[in-house]
């Protein structure tokens, strides 16, 4: 969780600001990376469609919550919006 809002940009537009890495607090280990493809949606509109899920954001999702319950992750899990990823 971050304590203040940061500057980024899109991975395409700069490769250094638009990437991340997830540090876990307690150990100190990287848990995670990722690019910024998009930019987020505003927190002052509402957003009337539900969000759809990956099986892959699905797992990992779930994941989080088994081995880092002290992070608070919200269960996404329990949505009926997925998405179908076979063809």
């Amino acid at each position: 969780m971050l304590s203040a809002e940061i500057a980024f940009d899109r991975y395409s537009q700069n490769r250094h600001t638009g990437s991340f890495i997830l540090i876990d607090k307690t150990t100190n280990n990287t848990v995670g990376a990722g690019m910024i493809l998009s930019r987020p949606l505003s927190r002052h509109k509402s957003n009337d469609k539900k969000r759809c899920y990956t099986q892959a954001e699905l797992d990992l999702n779930a994941y989080i919550r088994r081995y880092y319950p002290e992070w608070g992750t919200k269960d996404i899990g329990r949505t009926k919006f997925r998405l179908n990823n076979s063809s």
